[in-house]
């Protein structure tokens, strides 16, 4: 005859279960919530549209460019959305010399901006005065 703990450590096709305290179940959902997030936030910010455009998200505080190098495809056009959430006078607009963009930026807001085709190669970014920096690394 089995014990009691026994039985309560596997189902009905006898496989062992593992039983978790309240702590490591919160773990394991943290853990696989996170998972499914970041899966979530990379197929949406780093999606291609339908007629070939690249959409391309990044967050400009006043600790600077998240991410701070942005990848995408060459010879097709980028939609750049730049998320700003405060209102240092330093994010309030995104420079990008080497592609011809000078643009400011919504507090509390999202900005679109279409960057052309681009050859390969790495792109500076920075903010309206030059103090926070990030990159576009175009790549074939």
């Amino acid at each position: 005859m089995r014990s009691i703990e026994e039985s309560s450590c596997r189902d009905e096709k006898t496989r062992p279960m593992i039983l978790l305290g309240g702590g490591q179940v919160l773990l394991v959902l943290a853990i696989t919530y996170l998972s499914i997030f970041v899966a979530v936030f990379l197929a949406v910010h780093n999606a291609v549209t339908s007629n070939n455009i690249q959409i391309r998200t990044i967050h400009l505080n006043a600790t600077g460019f998240h991410p701070s190098i942005v990848e995408a495809l060459a010879r097709r056009p980028i939609e750049l959305r730049v998320s700003r959430d405060d209102s240092d006078a330093c994010t309030s607009g995104i420079v990008i010399d080497e592609m011809g963009v000078r643009r400011g930026l919504l507090a509390g807001g999202v900005t679109t901006i279409i960057l052309p085709p681009s050859a390969p190669g790495d792109y500076s970014s920075h903010c309206r005065m030059g103090r926070l920096t990030g990159n576009i690394l175009v790549k074939e």
